[in-house]
């Protein structure tokens, strides 16, 4: 073999349900489901197939799952939950997906951040604000950042 490329064509890959999560593919996470995969288990790092869906965007994954009994409150092994990752990412759909179902919006990892202080943190004034609405609890910083300053455009008055 002369290149990765050509390797690869001899890999012998193994089929997941994270894979299939990450894939996008309904048909295969179905299929895992039905076989007796738990639907919260966990991969190396941690992550559920809820949180890959979450993480990457996908919206019917994360309804598909939810559907079918996903954990909400899973947590990775930093203590951070599926909503605090869609909070990282800023993916507002999914984010109102996990507070219909009752996603904990006061849940601290253990750095004690909370939602809140990932949607501020990274700059996604809408989720902060979605947040804000469903009763976050309003902070002017965490340890990291100045939320005033930087998402709010308005200067910290210390």
């Amino acid at each position: 073999m002369r290149t990765w490329a050509d390797y690869k064509k001899t890999m012998v890959q193994v089929d997941t349900i994270w894979a299939a999560v990450k894939d996008d593919d309904q048909e295969r996470v179905a299929f895992f489901l039905d076989s007796g995969i738990p639907i919260d288990a966990k991969d190396a790092r941690g992550y559920s197939p809820l949180m890959l869906a979450a993480y990457g965007g996908s919206v019917e994954m994360v309804r598909y799952l939810l559907k079918r009994g996903a954990e909400r409150e899973s947590l990775d092994r930093a203590g951070n939950s599926v909503l605090m990752g869609s909070c990282f990412k800023g993916y507002l759909p999914i984010v109102e997906l996990l507070l219909e179902a009752g996603a904990n919006i006061s849940h601290k990892n253990y750095g004690g951040m909370d939602a809140y202080d990932f949607a501020t943190t990274f700059g996604r004034k809408d989720t902060a604000e979605l947040l804000l609405k469903r009763g976050a609890r309003a902070r002017r910083s965490n340890r990291f950042v100045n939320f005033s300053k930087i998402i709010w455009g308005r200067r910290s008055r210390k």
